[in-house]
């Protein structure tokens, strides 16, 4: 049984965005961290599937990434563990495989990684209940207590950057670069305070929560995320009237309006800011800006003002698409 797939906000844009991507001068995995991860390491395993993730070092390649990640999960990371069982929820790089993304997500529970309990449960109400049963049979196994050890193996330890402050941050520009931090962690922990500046009706926190939600893989996460896109576009957010627009063209949540996404891809490429800065000061903001993020096309659909040039980009992509599907719809007298 395959379930609505669980997609990203702009689920082409990816294979855009690696198209578009120049090839970086120095596309290699640093020699010691290769050594690390080949030895069995499995924090050096989940680094590089990063690197590959987010394009950092190397070109963004989702089949190397999930290469990493399973290499790591099985060694036992939790964090892996999440991010594999992400990618094979929606079939990034892997065959979607939903039974199976559940299994890693129950996995990386187990090991108290934070988020994993909510996207396990998400798929729990769509799986096969043989499936699930298999899976929690197979976690039930390593989870038991050695009969020397009556409180059971210790979690998995794993280096990199320690757990930001989320709770912590007021500013909706200082959430945004933890957000883009490698050692950010799960979303889970980023979520509250985004939201409430998202509440506060900050329309750059709005537009990135919608962001955040829609890397969810429950519906009702995702039909929340068009809320807020919703609340942000209405503010004049070019970068959330292109995130709605794009959902709204896809489908997401069920929800498909062809004619009201082109209107507000539109409306994105009117309010979008001069791509030359107009002072000295201006140009070293955006410069200093664009040291936050990797991926241009990303930033460009969390709202970055220096990333300005690609929402653009991306905005006349998803548009010549959207006038494809209506011309087409009207020769089909749809």
């Amino acid at each position: 049984m395959r379930a609505a797939r669980a997609i990203r906000p702009a689920e082409w844009l990816l294979a855009a965005a690696l198209w578009l991507a120049p090839t970086l001068a120095n596309a290699e995995i640093p020699a010691d961290l290769l050594g690390r991860a080949e030895a069995g390491d499995a924090a050096a395993q989940y680094e590089i599937g990063r690197l590959y993730e987010r394009g950092a070092q190397v070109p963004r390649d989702d089949f190397e990434a999930v290469r990493w990640f399973a290499r790591a999960a099985e060694n036992g990371s939790p964090r892996a563990a999440l991010d594999y069982g992400w990618m094979l929820a929606n079939g990034y790089g892997v065959t979607q495989d939903e039974g199976a993304a559940y299994y890693w997500f129950a996995r990386a529970a187990a090991a108290g990684m934070p988020g994993a309990a909510d996207q396990r449960d998400a798929l729990a109400e769509r799986i096969e209940p043989a499936v699930k049963a298999r899976a929690d049979a197979r976690i039930a196994e390593l989870t038991a207590p050695a009969p020397d050890a009556p409180g059971g193996p210790p979690a998995p330890e794993e280096s990199g950057a320690a757990p930001l402050p989320a709770a912590d941050l007021r500013d909706v520009f200082a959430l945004r670069r933890a957000y883009n931090s490698p050692g950010r962690g799960d979303d889970a922990e980023l979520r509250p305070a985004v939201r409430r500046q998202a509440e506060l009706g900050d329309a750059l926190a709005q537009n990135l929560l919608g962001v955040m939600l829609m890397r969810a893989t429950a519906r009702a996460d995702k039909l929340e995320a068009l809320e807020w896109f919703r609340n942000a576009a209405w503010q004049g957010l070019p970068a959330a009237q292109f995130n709605l627009a794009d959902a709204l063209a896809l489908g997401v949540g069920g929800e498909r309006d062809l004619r009201r996404a082109l209107a507000l891809l539109e409306e994105a490429k009117a309010g979008l800011p001069s791509a030359v800065p107009s002072d000295y000061e201006s140009a070293s903001r955006l410069f200093a800006e664009r040291a936050e993020f990797v991926d241009p096309y990303l930033a460009a659909m969390q709202g970055y003002r220096s990333a300005g040039t690609e929402l653009g980009q991306l905005i006349e992509m998803r548009r010549a698409e959207v006038l494809a599907q209506l011309e087409m719809a009207r020769r089909l007298g749809q």
